[in-house]
């Protein structure tokens, strides 16, 4: 006789000092005491952060499998609450739901660990509580009458436009099929007493698919380069192709006019690679010039042929490359303005980049600034990917097109959204989204 044994001390199960799963005979049982044959259970400490390639909002659509939650019917004509925090004020926190004849599904996750109390009105049909938290300080614990309760694994996020908060949806839709929730309280710190008397008013930020795209006539049109160094025609509402996925995640690296040439950076190290030959040539930068910090961007002038890389730290700084000569030519200070993204406009003969605060930073052909926007207000759902207060922004890239600009986030060969940008009407709006039909 074969027996499999797991312990699950953090999936969603019945709540209880330690539950296991056993299977026997391709039949699963959940029990108090260990299966016949376990060892004593290990507690281990707590798992590592996510990385950027663990998050979901970074693997390519569809969205990867769920680990095994609690029972689908939980939420069988449930209304969906979910409270979120980093901490709270109190040790404990009561929540009060009253949904007068509706079934309530309620969520509850934090950072710190949080004694919940959740008292439903009389005429509240509480299905089940799901609670969770992340750091190791003490075990969360739930008063809730006699709903069933449940331990899971899930992120806390206290604003809808981030990328935890996907996360959390991302779960719930793998668990009960439902790809919104219909209340939100969320709060760095939360009160001590949180009341959930009706659901929010339809949100795209509520839900999985974010906010909506918007369709736009613009004229602007740009390439990106797949995974088999193929350009592929984009507009500002989508692929040319259909193709969605399998894309050059954005870096360090531009294409002279011909797109027969990539300028790339190994090792602090200009490198120009030829595509047909591969014949590859280094331009380390002189000894005269400021040290490399942290480069982040480079792009070609198609008008002079000069490449222009920009570096992080200090005081931000562009460092600028004759492509014929093969000579460094000099190198600019931006004044302790830092640029994470850069794209060369040749219809306005200037530069565009994006700085680390959110805005556009306009640039002359000689690199000197010319002014700057913050658009970062205005750019719908940017949020969602990424923990804000936590991780840098996402990077971008910038196709830019007087008076028109793309602004692309790709993400594991995903192309996550595009934004389109006027500069005369200063308006931006999400014109593409990987998470819509």
């Amino acid at each position: 006789m074969r027996l499999l044994i797991l312990l699950l001390p953090l999936l969603a199960l019945p709540a209880s000092a330690t539950v296991y799963q056993c299977l026997h005979k391709g039949e699963i049982s959940y029990q108090d005491n260990p299966c016949p044959g376990a060892t004593p259970p290990l507690k281990s400490p707590p798992s590592k952060a996510a990385t950027r390639s663990d998050t979901l909002a970074d693997i390519a659509l569809p969205e990867p499998s769920i680990p095994p939650g609690p029972p689908r019917a939980l939420a069988a004509g449930a209304e969906i609450v979910l409270v979120s925090g980093y901490e709270s004020e109190t040790r404990q926190v009561r929540v009060d739901l009253d949904r007068p004849g509706k079934r309530v599904l309620l969520v509850l996750s934090s950072y710190h660990a949080i004694d919940w109390l959740v008292v439903p009105s009389a005429r509240t049909q509480l299905s089940a509580v799901l609670y969770s938290k992340t750091a190791s300080d003490g075990e969360a614990s739930v008063k809730a009458g006699k709903a069933a309760r449940y331990p899971v694994t899930l992120p806390y996020s206290y604003e809808a436009d981030n990328k935890h908060f996907v996360q959390i949806l991302a779960h719930l839709n793998g668990w009960f099929g439902r790809s919104s929730v219909d209340s939100f309280h969320g709060a760095y710190s939360l009160a001590r007493q949180v009341s959930i008397r009706q659901p929010d008013a339809p949100n795209p930020m509520l839900t999985l698919q974010g906010p909506a795209a918007q369709n736009l006539p613009s004229q602007l049109e740009f390439g990106l380069w797949n995974t088999e160094q193929q350009l592929e025609p984009w507009t500002v509402n989508g692929p040319h192709s259909g193709r969605k996925q399998g894309y050059r995640d954005i870096g360090l690296q531009t294409w002279d006019e011909t797109g027969k040439v990539m300028y790339t950076l190994e090792n602090d190290q200009l490198v120009r690679s030829e595509r047909r030959s591969g014949k590859r040539e280094s331009f380390a930068l002189p000894g005269t010039f400021p040290r490399l910090s942290w480069p982040t961007a480079l792009a070609y002038d198609t008008r002079r042929h000069i490449v222009t890389l920009s570096s992080l730290g200090g005081e931000g700084l562009l460092y600028r490359f004759n492509a014929r000569s093969g000579k460094w030519l000099d190198y600019r200070s931006l004044d302790n303005l830092d640029l994470n993204a850069l794209s060369y406009d040749a219809k306005a003969d200037r530069y565009m980049g994006w700085s680390s605060e959110g805005s556009l930073v306009f640039l002359s052909h000689a690199c000197q600034l010319q002014t700057t926007r913050r658009i970062l207000d205005q750019l719908s759902g940017f949020g969602r990917g990424y923990d804000r207060g936590n991780e840098s922004m996402p990077r971008l890239a910038l196709y830019a097109s007087s008076p028109e600009v793309a602004l692309v986030r790709i993400e594991a060969g995903v192309v996550e959204q595009v934004w389109h940008y006027n500069f005369n009407s200063g308006k931006a709006t999400l014109s593409y989204s990987a998470r819509q039909p």
